[in-house]
């Protein structure tokens, strides 16, 4: 960790335990935003993983979806796979 992190991260943690060590009004708006912060930072990750899983079940859908119109061409099983798999590497 370079110097600067370091005292980016003591400044952090001095500035939380000033303002945990407030009054009770001031400790209970801190505590509520600090609250409010993961609430929303796990909103997050959590469309971050809905989108991801979503891209995933689209992508398996499309490659059977070619990997069968390949098939209806004329080619045989590991032939599509071969062609696929060429396609998706090579970008393309």
């Amino acid at each position: 960790m370079v110097v600067a992190e370091k005292s980016r991260h003591i400044t952090r943690a001095l500035e939380e335990l000033e303002m945990m060590s407030g009054d009770e009004a001031t400790r209970m708006v801190y505590e509520y935003r600090l609250k409010m912060i993961r609430d929303e930072n796990a909103r997050m990750d959590d469309a971050v993983e809905r989108g991801l899983e979503k891209g995933r079940m689209q992508g398996l859908t499309q490659g059977i979806e070619e990997f069968y119109a390949l098939i209806k061409k004329g080619y045989a099983p590991e032939e599509a796979k071969k062609k696929l798999q060429t396609a998706y590497y090579n970008g393309g």
